[in-house]
């Protein structure tokens, strides 16, 4: 919980009951600081949640390029960051999210390909979804 103290800074509360007492807020994030690392260090090293195929989001892809090219692969943002040259660059330049962290235009537009989603369009770019025959 966030409060302002006596003298208008703002400060945090100790998590004990028994001792509720204020803590400046750069003394708050300072604690924090050394879990929040090793939180997101362990986040990008774990194969389910790290940049790998094998991460729990992934899902099967298959793509028809504007030339004609199949693309089949498991995870998008992965295979966007490999294969970038395909795209406009301004299309791949990672732009923060909220919610996931960081996102491309590619990422976006692409993702509405897939059939199964409600808001879905044909195509984007040239770029289809390619039904497996």
């Amino acid at each position: 919980m966030m409060a302002d103290d006596e003298t208008g800074k703002t400060v945090g509360w100790t998590c004990t009951a028994a001792v509720r007492k204020p803590v400046p807020v750069d003394v708050f994030a300072a604690r924090l600081a050394p879990h929040i690392e090793a939180r997101e260090k362990a986040k990008h090293d774990s194969p389910l949640a790290g940049p790998w195929e094998t991460n729990a989001s992934a899902r099967e892809w298959s793509l028809l390029a504007p030339d004609g090219t199949a693309h089949r692969f498991r995870d998008l943002a992965l295979w966007l960051r490999e294969r970038a040259d395909l795209f406009d660059p301004a299309d791949v330049a990672e732009r923060p999210q909220s919610r996931t962290g960081v996102s491309t235009n590619a990422q976006a537009q692409l993702g509405k390909l897939r059939p199964e989603r409600r808001a879905g369009r044909k195509s984007w770019k040239g770029w289809t979804w390619l039904t497996r025959q």
